[in-house]
C-alpha cells in the first residue's frame, strides 16, 4: 500500500499538461529531483520522512514550504515570494481524508504572484480572477475554501468558492473514476491537487 503525501511511483509519471503550462518531471533514481516549466527549473526538497517539503523555483524566486502533522499527513503549505509569505493553505481532515483546503492571501498579492510558475500550478485562476475584477478596488482579504466528498477512497466531489470584499464565486467540480491505478497519487497537493488524494485514474 502507498501512502498519500508520499511519492515513489512503479511508474513515473513524466509530464503535466494543462492550458496554462508544462511541467516535466525529472527523477533521481526513484525519487521525483526536478520540475521543468518552460524554461524554469524547480527543484524538489525532501524532509527526513522522506516526504516532499519544499519546491524551489529560484529563477522566479518562490518558495514552497510543505508542514506535516504527526501522522505525516499533511496540515499545511506557505507560498514565498523571496523572504515574504504571501499566502498560505490550510488542510482540515476528517479520519483518513482531507475534509477541506482553506487559503488565505490577498487581493495585492494575487496581483504580484498569479504569474508565478509555482503558482499556477495550485489554483484555479479563472474564479479568483472573477471574484477580484467584480468587487470593489482594495487589498482585502482573499479566501478560498474547497470542500471535499468522497466515494471510498476517490475524491467525487469538489465544491470551490472565493470570497473577496463580499463578493463570492462558487463552482463545482464532480469526477468519475475507472480501476487503475492513479499516477498522480502521493504527489504533494501543490503539485497534484485533488487528483493527487484519490486511489483510482479519473475519467472526466
Amino acid at each position: 500500500k502507498v501512502d498519500e503525501d508520499y511519492y515513489f511511483p512503479k511508474v513515473k509519471l513524466a509530464s503535466i499538461k494543462s492550458d496554462d503550462y508544462t511541467a516535466t518531471f525529472k527523477y533521481d533514481k526513484k525519487k521525483l529531483s526536478q520540475i521543468l516549466m518552460d524554461d524554469e527549473t524547480i527543484t524538489v526538497i525532501y524532509n527526513d520522512n522522506k516526504q516532499i517539503s519544499e519546491l524551489d523555483c529560484s529563477v522566479d524566486n518562490e518558495k514552497v514550504l510543505m508542514t506535516y502533522n504527526d501522522d505525516k499527513k499533511i496540515t499545511r503549505c506557505d507560498y514565498y515570494k523571496g523572504a515574504n509569505l504571501l499566502y498560505y493553505q490550510e488542510f482540515v481532515r476528517s479520519g483518513d481524508h482531507i475534509a477541506s483546503v482553506r487559503t488565505y492571501g490577498s487581493s495585492d498579492d494575487w496581483k504580484k504572484i498569479s504569474q508565478g510558475k509555482l503558482f499556477r500550478m495550485c489554483f484555479n485562476t479563472t474564479l479568483i480572477d472573477k471574484v477580484i475584477k467584480n468587487a470593489p478596488k482594495a487589498d482585502l482579504t482573499l479566501t478560498t475554501e474547497e470542500f471535499w466528498t468522497y466515494s471510498g477512497t476517490n475524491v467525487s466531489l469538489i465544491t470551490s468558492s472565493v470570497t473577496y470584499a463580499g463578493v463570492t464565486a462558487t463552482m463545482k467540480t464532480a469526477y468519475t473514476y475507472d480501476e487503475k491505478h492513479n499516477p498522480f497519487y502521493g504527489l504533494p497537493y501543490y503539485i497534484g491537487q485533488t487528483m493527487a488524494y484519490s486511489t483510482n485514474n479519473a475519467t472526466s
